[in-house]
């Protein structure tokens, strides 16, 4: 545990990591190939604190399944005249930056990301990543599950509106801390 004297905040220091950027996708399916983004947010942290957001929704060019509107409450009424991928990458990289980069499964969105960036001449740059999921069954693996709800329920994290984009991605940046 931290003394009085020191906080979580003090270990990002030693880290180099007193800026970060959480991020996180919705998206029509599980398939970077063949489903697309419907909703993108990327949180900056400084100092352990939220400063600052990319948010946008995403007209993804095809029906977004029932399902998927059930999990994210996102309709196709509500990206009907949202910008589409291409047009939102570059505000996206340009936010990113060379700042570290952290989700939950991680993987997940940073290969959407990658596939969706296939058709613009924009280069993700290299970034350090963080993923909490491998963290925190690195850290928690006696925990009976690594759902992003889940572990925040077990640090006493409150998520409003999970599964969009914006308040998992805010989650994720607290989770990190």
């Amino acid at each position: 545990m931290f003394s009085e004297h020191k906080k979580p905040t003090d270990l990002l220091s030693l880290l180099k990591l007193d800026e970060y950027i959480s991020f996180d996708l919705e998206t029509t399916g599980l398939d970077p190939d063949n489903d697309r983004i419907i909703e993108i947010s990327a949180c900056r942290f400084v100092k352990g604190e939220f400063s600052d957001e990319f948010t946008s929704l995403i007209n993804p060019g095809i029906p977004i399944p029932k399902n998927i509107t059930t999990l994210t409450g996102i309709t196709n009424q509500m990206v009907k005249e949202a910008p589409v991928v291409t047009d939102i990458i570059p505000d996206c990289i340009k936010f990113l930056g060379k700042t570290p980069l952290l989700g939950h499964n991680l993987n997940f969105d940073y290969l959407f990301l990658s596939k969706n960036m296939e058709s613009t001449d924009l280069i993700l740059p290299e970034l350090t990543l963080y993923d909490t999921l491998l963290l925190a069954r690195s850290f928690i693996y006696f925990h009976n599950s690594f759902s992003l709800s889940s572990l925040c329920d077990y640090y006493g994290i409150k998520i409003e509106k999970a599964h969009r984009a914006r308040a998992d991605a805010l989650a994720t940046g607290e989770l990190f801390l």
